[in-house]
């Protein structure tokens, strides 16, 4: 059983910012209080979609999200609204696996995420529910590779093996989901970031 109050030391100890809420809806309204006025860009999250993130932040901010088809439609492909989200000021994800010492796991076939992650904002949220955080660092890869990874080919409607929602295969396959891994020790230089921390399952 993962101790939630050492996830929140440890991320702080870190260098994060840490808010402790019950549910994902709290989580939107938080950041519904706390973003105006500005462009945010959004990562490839089942977490913001369940969330509705888009539209609760797009009352009065400028969301760009590739996930949006009318976006797409908008500016001619998803990876022009991938580089617009990559200059936004702000940047919102989840995370695949947070391990109990504060440390975060993603993968990315695309590394559109990955990138803004590590480079790019002035501040990064991050979504977090409680089927994302693992006891160490080797149970957060397995989480991203065997439970994350799966989870999103079946949503895609991949013929890829993993699709089966077993595990990993490592098939290397030209439309493979799982093309780089980040580890985040810590937050980047020059970009804080804040940690929602939700009492829920969100996400995959």
């Amino acid at each position: 059983m993962i101790d939630k109050q050492k996830v929140i030391e440890n991320l702080r100890r870190r260098g994060y910012e840490v808010i402790s809420l019950a549910t994902g809806r709290e989580a939107a309204q938080w950041l519904e209080s706390h973003i105006h006025d500005t462009t945010v860009g959004i990562g490839g999250s089942w977490t913001a979609h369940q969330l509705e993130l888009d539209k609760v932040l797009g009352a009065h901010n400028t969301v760009y999200w590739h996930w949006l088809p009318e976006q797409t439609a908008q500016y001619g492909s998803q990876n022009a609204v991938r580089d617009l989200a990559a200059r936004a000021e702000v940047y919102i994800s989840s995370v695949n696996a947070m391990t109990e010492d504060g440390q975060s796991v993603n993968i990315d076939g695309t590394g559109n995420r990955l990138a803004s992650l590590a480079y790019g904002h002035k501040h990064q949220y991050l979504v977090v529910g409680m089927n994302k955080l693992t006891p160490d660092l080797h149970a957060a890869i397995h989480r991203v590779r065997n439970v994350a990874t799966p989870k999103n080919a079946q949503r895609l409607g991949s013929k890829l093996p993993c699709a089966d929602g077993k595990q990993c295969y490592n098939c290397g396959s030209p439309n493979c989901l799982c093309r780089a891994t980040l580890i985040s020790h810590y937050p980047m230089n020059g970009m804080p970031a804040t940690v929602l921390l939700v009492d829920e399952e969100l996400g995959m």
